[in-house]
């Protein structure tokens, strides 16, 4: 699953997957325990494509501190967000030894580190590297055109046929005519 559609939600506790857009807001469904519920749009509503860590030399997209951190504990699932800080601190420092120390706050190691429990519990962490996902991207590519169903006759002369009009019966000749999809 792709981490855009996670939500963090300020307020609120744990990530939520986004479900539909609606009138006042957004409809997400907890991870955590499966509950949907209206977000109004005047919440702070974070995407986990969106969030970064600080670190000395730039900010690091929370796929990659996902990434370090599955690196480190050898798929494993991380320290505790309820552990000392000294723990967490440590922790996070050898998965991520590059991290900002001064702005990088303990409440924020906290969140990561469990949100990472919490997608590799429900084995939505994509920890592939982009350039292993571009090459399967691009055998998967080449294998599908290898294996597209060649089309019968009949089957091309219909979808060669233009689509059909027709009018709606009780309106007459004044109603705009519907456009009816031909029968593949």
């Amino acid at each position: 699953m792709d981490l855009k559609e996670i939500l963090a939600i300020s307020g609120q506790p744990g990530l939520y997957k986004f479900v539909a857009q609606s009138t006042r807001g957004v409809i997400v469904e907890s991870l955590t325990d499966a509950r949907r519920m209206n977000v109004p749009s005047t919440a702070r509503v974070s995407s986990m494509g969106e969030i970064a860590i600080f670190t000395e030399t730039e900010d690091l997209p929370i796929t990659k501190v996902f990434q370090e951190i599955f690196k480190y504990t050898g798929e494993k699932p991380a320290v505790s967000h309820k552990a000392d800080q000294k723990e967490l601190i440590a922790f996070f420092g050898k998965a991520l030894p590059a991290f900002d120390r001064e702005r990088v706050h303990v409440s924020d190691i906290k969140k990561v580190v469990q949100w990472y429990n919490l997608l590799l519990d429900k084995s939505m962490i994509d920890l592939k590297d982009p350039e292993e996902e571009a090459v399967a991207e691009a055998t998967d590519a080449a294998s599908a055109e290898h294996k597209a169903p060649a089309r019968s006759k009949a089957e091309k002369k219909v979808a060669d046929k233009p689509a059909k009009f027709q009018t709606p019966k009780s309106q007459g000749a004044k109603a705009a005519p519907r456009r009816i999809a031909p029968k593949v």
